[in-house]
């Protein structure tokens, strides 16, 4: 992200309530690591630092943290830190993919 992040629809700026600081943390981190194809293990060691593997989140809960309609979780059955979380581009603008695709067009 290029300057602070901050979140709106339009022009309208949306105010993150407390209780879904986490949410809010884990879009920041998807964004950070590129916003599509991240793996979900990264993000949990990125949000969950201190938990040891998968123990110290519920599956249930890292699914409910990232299923929202505009990100697309694509997780096996079997290993939760092999999905790969990605947003739907054609439903979030982020200013640095606005940038690269800028770099790209002038090259």
């Amino acid at each position: 992200m290029l300057g602070r992040f901050r979140l709106t629809e339009g022009d309208t700026p949306i105010t993150v309530p407390p209780r879904l600081r986490k949410p809010q943390e884990l879009l920041q981190a998807l964004i950070a690591f590129g916003g599509t194809e991240v793996s979900a293990g990264v993000l949990i060691d990125a949000l969950w630092p201190d938990s040891e593997g998968d123990a110290g989140v519920p599956t249930h809960s890292k699914a409910h943290c990232i299923g929202c309609a505009s990100c697309s979780v694509s997780a096996t059955r079997y290993a939760w830190r092999a999905a790969q979380v990605s947003l739907n581009r054609d439903q979030w603008w982020v200013d640095m993919w606005e940038f690269e695709e800028e770099l790209a067009a002038s090259s």
